[in-house]
């Protein structure tokens, strides 16, 4: 059984000039913009991965934050995971929160100078 014979392509119209012509993008003379003044600079966008975050504020930016951390930053450490179990065993001990134990030792800290 033989493949039947695809019908030969028909022939191509003529390329018409003046459509390419006018659709042509104009390509500056390469010396001519390089000894060219610089154009003034532009302000660079806003990324707003720069923009510097306003205290008091959640991640969103809404402002609504807990009365608690009004005024504060986040301060993240790596620790020893035997050491963070034993700070939350003494916290409990203690019947304080965590936050509030690390706040007094940088205290401490600071105040030695």
């Amino acid at each position: 059984m033989s493949t039947p014979k695809k019908p030969p392509m028909p022939a191509l119209a003529p390329l018409d000039r003046a459509a390419f012509t006018a659709a042509a993008v104009a390509i500056p003379d390469p010396v001519q913009a390089a000894i060219a003044s610089p154009p003034s600079p532009a302000a660079p966008p806003k990324s707003r991965h720069l923009e510097k975050k306003t205290r008091g504020t959640t991640n969103n930016g809404s402002g609504a934050t807990q009365p608690s951390r009004a005024g504060k930053v986040q301060l993240s450490v790596w620790v020893l995971t035997e050491k963070r179990q034993e700070l939350k065993k003494r916290a409990l001990d203690l019947g304080r929160p965590v936050d509030d134990i690390v706040n007094e030792l940088i205290d401490r800290f600071l105040r030695r100078g």
